[in-house]
């Protein structure tokens, strides 16, 4: 929880001092290094953290050991992470140098996506933290890596370009295959709010929240029985995990005001 408060700490209080004070385009980009720079940090030398930690360096030591074509026969993992690992192994030899890769092929995609299109660089990146989706993606590294992939579709959807749109989707697939939900995502996208639609959204919302455990139990059993009963779906987040964020905002808030 140490580290989790520094990180944190580090995203606001930056962000305070070098995107609310005079901003420019050198102090945003010196935020995001150092913000993210930090949280590439942990995730490269986190030794023995994450849910997946080990299987990520046997599946990695697996790549080295097998030749292309058997690799495909005995690995049973999407074929683009599989080709991105096996290509790895030509380059590093560790699990510390393959983890820091990985870790940039998810960090630095939000970092330019954040740059680009974010109101509010440190809330951001501070929401990226507190929400759970760096802890996310030190747990999941294809399914983090795909969700970076995913965030290259952005310019495509505003400008309603579908091939493009597609063909990201369809690469980010074959890091981890739930990427194609995002194919009906963009047609739910060309719709005009209205009423009528908002309503259905907050419906929809509503109802997949209460349900949400029902929901899973029977996507997991149709989809993913390997995953029931595990310590992914057993296991939550503990209550310092919303009461730290909530602290050190609030806090951050009151220096920024009295500054």
């Amino acid at each position: 929880m140490l580290i989790y408060g520094i990180n944190l700490t580090l995203a606001l209080g930056l962000g305070i001092l070098l995107c609310e004070f005079r901003p420019n385009q050198r102090k945003k980009i010196a935020y995001l290094a150092a913000a993210f720079g930090f949280m590439w940090f942990l995730g490269t030398f986190r030794d023995g953290t994450g849910y997946d930690y080990e299987s990520y360096i046997n599946i990695f030591s697996d790549c080295i050991a097998f030749s292309w074509g058997e690799m495909f026969e005995r690995v049973n993992f999407e074929p683009g992470f599989l080709i991105l690992t096996k290509l790895m192994t030509y380059f590093v030899d560790n699990s510390i140098l393959m983890y820091g890769i990985y870790t940039a092929l998810i960090l630095v995609p939000v970092a330019v996506f954040l740059y680009r299109y974010s109101d509010n660089l440190w809330l951001s990146t501070y929401l990226f933290i507190a929400l759970t989706f760096f802890a996310t993606s030190m747990n999941f590294i294809r399914q983090s890596i795909a969700a970076s992939i995913v965030l290259w579709c952005y310019p495509f959807l505003k400008r309603k370009k579908i091939v493009p749109y597609l063909f990201v989707v369809l690469l980010a697939s074959l890091f981890h295959r739930t990427a194609l939900i995002m194919i009906p995502v963009y047609f739910f996208a060309q719709l005009r709010l209205s009423k009528g639609l908002l309503a259905f959204y907050g419906v929809s919302g509503g109802v997949v929240y209460l349900f949400s455990e029902q929901i899973l139990s029977l996507v997991t059993k149709l989809a993913a029985s390997g995953y029931e009963g595990t310590i992914y779906l057993e296991e939550g987040l503990e209550p310092l995990h919303v009461v730290i964020p909530a602290l050190v905002f609030a806090f951050l808030m009151m220096m920024r005001k009295s500054m």
